[in-house]
Formats: structure tokens, sequence, C-alpha cells
């Protein structure tokens, strides 16, 4: 489930069930509306839901059911691919998830209908940053690179290779500068003699 909670209060004033677990959460500009990205589960495909969230409304009053969702079927081979970020991109022109086999695809909000997919990595996007005005963006991979991006034309500037996966890259907000961070996952380390 996707829960909304009172920064101020500490309480949760609504829950919004999904049928498999919430694995992102994106507010729209404007925060009238949020996206959420779930897995798969049992029988049911990986999801994207939009739910709208009135500003004048009281949250007793949002509605608990998506405006749009969004269904993410298995590839053409069969297998399932899972959504690793959502973030709406500048105006709320378009959704822009990344997935766990290296593509990253761009929706409509209003119809959901896909826009663009490409394949920047062959393994999984662990995170995508961007930078404040929203015009560049850095993925990181588990196939030991990070990749620097132009939003508009989707331009690919440059690639960061690593000897680790990238679990993580941010760009800074002033300076010519990005940051990496990574190494091998935690459940990959024993410490058995």
């Amino acid at each position: 489930s996707a829960r909304l909670w009172d920064a101020e209060t500490g309480e949760c004033i609504k829950v919004f069930s999904h049928r498999g677990p919430v694995r992102g959460v994106a507010w729209a500009d404007g925060s009238n509306s949020f996206a959420t990205i779930s897995d798969p589960f049992v029988d049911h495909n990986a999801q994207i839901s939009i739910y709208d969230i009135p500003q004048d409304a009281s949250p007793d009053d949002y509605d608990d059911t998506p405006r749009l969702e969004i269904d993410l079927p298995k590839t053409n081979d069969g297998k399932r691919v899972n959504p690793t970020n959502v973030v709406w991109l500048n105006l709320n022109e378009a959704l822009f998830v990344t997935f766990d086999n290296g593509s990253i695809r761009l929706y409509d909000p209003v119809t959901g209908d896909e826009l663009e997919e490409f394949f920047p990595h062959e393994k999984k996007i662990n995170r995508v940053s961007f930078n404040k005005e929203k015009t560049l963006f850095i993925t990181s991979s588990a196939d030991f690179t990070a990749k620097l991006y132009d939003v508009v034309n989707l331009h690919h500037l440059k690639t960061y290779k690593t000897e680790r996966p990238v679990n993580d890259a941010v760009i800074h907000p002033h300076k010519d500068h990005i940051l990496l961070g990574g190494g091998q996952e935690a459940m990959s380390v024993t410490t058995t003699r």
C-alpha cells in the first residue's frame, strides 16, 4: 500500500491499497496528484497508478481508486519487468519510469499511452536523479555504469564506468560535479571462514 502522512503530526491520514508491493511514489508538480509504481504479485502485472488529491478536499474525501492504472505486461519472451523509479517530468508532461531490465519508458499521465522506450543499461537501473531544473538526469545501474542524459531530447551525454555496481548517482546543484555511490549488495557479503 501507499500511505499519506501528515508531516506535522506524523498521523497516517489515508491508505491507498495496491495489488503488489509499492516500490516508488512521486508527486506531480502542483501536488494535486501522485503516481505509484508497484511490483507484480501472483497473477497481477506490475502497475503504475495515478491518484488525484484535490487541494480543497478533506483527506476523508480522497478517492481510494486510481484515476488511471497503467498495466506493465510481461515482455515478448514472457519475463516480468519491474519498475524501479518513477518521476514526473516538468509541467507533468510525462511520467518517467525506470525498470529492472535497464530500460526507461515515458508515459502520458492522462491517457496512459507509452510515449517512448529506450535501453540505456544492460542491467537493472537502481536510481535516477535529476538536476534542479530537470534538464539533465543521471541513471545508476547494476551494470557498473552511470549515464548522464539531456531530458529534452534524451541525448546521451556521458558514461561513467566503475568497478562495482552503481547504487545511486546525483548531480551537484551548483557545480559541474556528479557523485556516484555503490558497491556490492549487503546480501552478497559473507563472513564465513
